[in-house]
């Protein structure tokens, strides 16, 4: 399956009849008015907010007398703006801008100091972490935010993967989050995931002193037909720049990557500290 992303989607066929509006130098009362459907419907096609189907499309492209190939680029965006199961289920747990960048991205580099990146948790994991930062919210409600995560990582399987490059605090391999047991099937599931062609997965030892990851996580989305996107986290939410500040953060994630283990010796760390809580588990069982 190829990733698509159906608010982007969305988007894009909202510009593109809006365009063609505006070249046929008609008002929205106009299209409105030629088409039978309400000037606030429009408006919401063309601003990419509203689901639409392929009949309306067709009406507002004869109207504005558009081209083969332009009717064939607009219906396309129409077929690919259809939400898939997984997106449908999950709508009011996903935060949607961050999600959609995430899901029309070709790249994704992220540095996380104190935990393991989203995409790459267990469910046990990410049900800790999420209850952790967020323990007044309902079981129903945590599982739903489990589910989304877990169902985001389509975008690393699919027939297009998502290449996805992370760089690790040591700290974020050494808190037991969710328990000791938890926290080991989080560490055999790195293992296991840096396997993939299109992860790899580098660690910033403690003993690295000051480093231009101080500042606190962050990532960076690059897609094949736009500027690349900058998110950073802030409180259950996040902020999306796709602005100047993205060249110094480039230039930040260059420098983490350099003072992080390389990812063979990344993988060692790893299995090393996994090994000292299997034997850690085991002195414990021969005390008991």
């Amino acid at each position: 399956m190829a990733r698509i992303s159906p608010p982007l989607r969305l988007e894009k066929l909202g510009e593109h009849l809006r365009d063609l509006r505006d070249g046929r130098g008609l008002k929205l009362s106009d299209a409105a008015a030629a088409t039978g459907m309400s000037v606030a419907k429009i408006s919401r096609m063309e601003n990419g907010t509203n689901q639409v189907t392929s009949g309306d499309v067709d009406n507002l492209l004869d109207v504005y007398e558009a081209d083969e190939g332009t009717r064939i680029v607009c219906m396309q965006l129409v077929e690919q703006s259809q939400l898939p199961p997984w997106w449908k289920s999950h709508q009011k747990a996903l935060y949607t801008p961050y999600i959609a960048l995430e899901t029309e991205a070709r790249e994704k580099r992220s540095w996380q100091p104190l935990l393991i990146p989203g995409l790459l948790q267990t469910p046990e994991y990410a049900r800790a972490v999420i209850a952790a930062d967020r323990p007044w919210e309902t079981t129903d409600l945590l599982t739903m935010l489990v589910r989304a995560r877990m169902a985001r990582k389509w975008v690393l399987t699919c027939d297009d993967p998502l290449m996805m490059h992370v760089v690790i605090g040591e700290e974020a391999l050494r808190r037991p989050t969710g328990g000791q047991e938890v926290m080991a099937r989080q560490l055999d599931h790195l293992l296991q995931v840096v396997e993939r062609p299109n992860i790899t997965v580098r660690i910033m030892p403690s003993s690295v002193g000051a480093h231009a990851g101080m500042a606190g996580p962050f990532l960076l989305l690059t897609f094949p037909d736009m500027p690349t996107a900058l998110f950073r986290e802030s409180g259950a939410d996040g902020m999306i720049d796709q602005g100047p500040q993205v060249e110094e953060f480039e230039k930040r994630w260059h420098h983490i990557v350099a003072a992080a283990l390389p990812p063979e010796a990344s993988m060692d760390l790893i299995a090393s500290i996994r090994g000292e809580a299997a034997h850690a588990d085991l002195a414990v069982d021969h005390r008991v």
